[in-house]
C-alpha cells in the first residue's frame, strides 16, 4: 500500500513539474528618480540587477524576484552617488542588495495590470503594489512599470519634510520612482 502511493505522489510531482516554466531574464534597464519637496529640482539615474528569477506558466507568472545591487548606483553627479551610497541613505556598505518579491499573479497578456509584492531595502520590508504593462514583442515578453517608493517606510529620513519641517529648499521628496523595463526569454522547463 505504501508503494502504490508512493508511485501516485511521486506521478503527481511530475505531472505538476512539466507545467512549471522557468522564464530567463535577456535584458533590463533600472533607473530611480528622486525630487526636491518643495520645487521641481529632480536628480536620476540607474542601478543595476544582481538577479532574477521568474516561474509561471505560458498563460502567467507565479513568482518572480528581482535583486537590486545597490553597490551600481549611478548618476552624473559623483557627489550625489557617494552621498546615497552612505549612511544617509542605503548604507551600500551594509546592505549591498534591495529586493522585490511578487506576491501575486501576473497575466502573461498584452496591456495594463497591477502588480503586489514586497520590497526589501537596507533591514526593512514592506508590501507595495504598482501598476506595469506587458507587452509581447518576437516571442518575448517585455514588463515595463514605474515604483513609487516611500524611503521613509525604509528609515531613510535625511532631508525628509515629514521629519524635518523647517527645511525649505533643502527638503528632499519622501518618494522616489524606481522605473524598470525586464525582457523575458522564452520559457524552458524547469529542472526538478
Amino acid at each position: 500500500m505504501k508503494n502504490i502511493a508512493s508511485t501516485i505522489l511521486l506521478s503527481f510531482v511530475m505531472v505538476l513539474s512539466t507545467f512549471a516554466q522557468s522564464y530567463s531574464l535577456l535584458d533590463s534597464e533600472v533607473g530611480w528618480k528622486g525630487k526636491a519637496a518643495f520645487n521641481a529640482y529632480a536628480l536620476s539615474g540607474s542601478v543595476e540587477l544582481k538577479g532574477a528569477g521568474f516561474q509561471g506558466s505560458k498563460e502567467e507568472l507565479h513568482t518572480a524576484k528581482i535583486v537590486m545591487d545597490m553597490t551600481t548606483i549611478q548618476s552624473d553627479n559623483a557627489r550625489l552617488i557617494q552621498h546615497l551610497k552612505s549612511k544617509d541613505f542605503f548604507e551600500v556598505k551594509r546592505y549591498k542588495r534591495a529586493t522585490f518579491v511578487m506576491k501575486s499573479k501576473l497575466n502573461l497578456q498584452e496591456g495594463k495590470q497591477e502588480i503586489s509584492g514586497e520590497l526589501s531595502i537596507k533591514d526593512s520590508t514592506h508590501p507595495i503594489s504598482f501598476p506595469v504593462e506587458l507587452k509581447q514583442e518576437g516571442g518575448h515578453w517585455m514588463i515595463e512599470g514605474i515604483m513609487s517608493i516611500d524611503r521613509t517606510q525604509y528609515g531613510i529620513t535625511f532631508n525628509s519634510p515629514t521629519y524635518f519641517e523647517k527645511l525649505k529648499e533643502q527638503a528632499i521628496a519622501d518618494e522616489f520612482e524606481l522605473s524598470f523595463s525586464l525582457t523575458l526569454g522564452q520559457p524552458e522547463q524547469a529542472m526538478r
